[in-house]
């Protein structure tokens, strides 16, 4: 049953490697409008659709007359058709390879469509393997985050914010280990939710870091505050000193919460 044209009269080959794949690939094509025939022709065939590569797929690339593609594009559009791109593909012809040089960047990043999870892992995969890979510092991110939403991002929540999580044996010291020995410190879950927030969670040197902003303390073990609040009155810039409550709160809102009902 035909859904869609977005495959009108394109003529599309099937691998005939695996018989299950291949009827259910067989149907997505004509889903969407397309032409099913068993064997490729010059000038005919839209595309070549691998279902594991082995001989007659290979026979059909070496030929470099027809593009052939994974088959988890067709999968993919099962439910909704999208133009296979760079990261579908087995191999190219010179004509295809020329279109995506066209409509996707270098790293086969699409420049008019909705990437997918699979471009996306490409795109990454390319950055990599052409070592252009780049270090982007918080204060960066940050800027992007600013410029480019008009709203602040949730998971940006403490972008600028530095933490010491106390959950060590010896304050500062994390080569020491975890307060609680042999179990999972309650603290370890709140130290997660910072980092994934965005947040920067510093586990030494605490009496030396300038940047530390804030020093979250378990509200059920509260006989390390007036250590902390020693260490704060050495400090030019001073810290918050709050209990985990408050990392929980501000993630539950999606923004960062006044301080005055929480400061210890």
């Amino acid at each position: 049953m035909i859904e869609s044209h977005n495959l009108k009269d394109q003529v599309i080959v099937i691998e005939p490697t695996n018989g299950v794949l291949k009827a259910q690939l067989e149907a997505i094509v004509v889903k969407h409008g397309g032409i099913v025939e068993q064997n490729p022709v010059e000038g005919r065939t839209f595309c070549y659709v691998e279902t594991g590569m082995k001989m007659k797929a290979k026979s059909v690339m070496r030929s470099r007359k027809f593009d052939v593609v994974r088959h988890t594009w067709l999968l993919d559009c099962q439910e909704h058709y999208r133009p296979f791109g760079p990261a579908d593909m087995v191999s190219s012809t010179s004509n295809r390879a020329q279109e995506f040089q066209d409509r996707y960047d270098e790293f086969g990043d699409p420049f008019g469509l909705r990437s997918t999870l699979t471009s996306l892992k490409y795109s990454m995969a390319q950055v990599q393997a052409l070592k252009r890979e780049a270090k982007i510092s918080r204060d960066l991110i940050a800027d992007f985050e600013c410029t480019q939403w008009a709203n602040p991002s949730k998971f940006g929540l403490f972008r600028q914010l530095t933490f010491y999580v106390d959950r060590y044996v010896q304050i500062g010291q994390s080569s020491e280990g975890n307060s609680k020995e042999d179990c999972l410190h309650p603290l370890e879950s709140i130290e997660l939710l910072i980092e994934f927030y965005g947040g920067r969670v510093i586990k030494d040197d605490l009496k030396d870091e300038d940047r530390l902003s804030h020093v979250v303390v378990s509200a059920s073990d509260l006989t390390r505050v007036p250590q902390f609040k020693a260490i704060r009155r050495t400090k030019t810039k001073k810290f918050h000193l709050v209990p985990e409550s408050y990392i929980e709160h501000c993630v539950q809102d999606g923004r960062l919460l006044s301080i005055v009902d929480y400061e210890l």
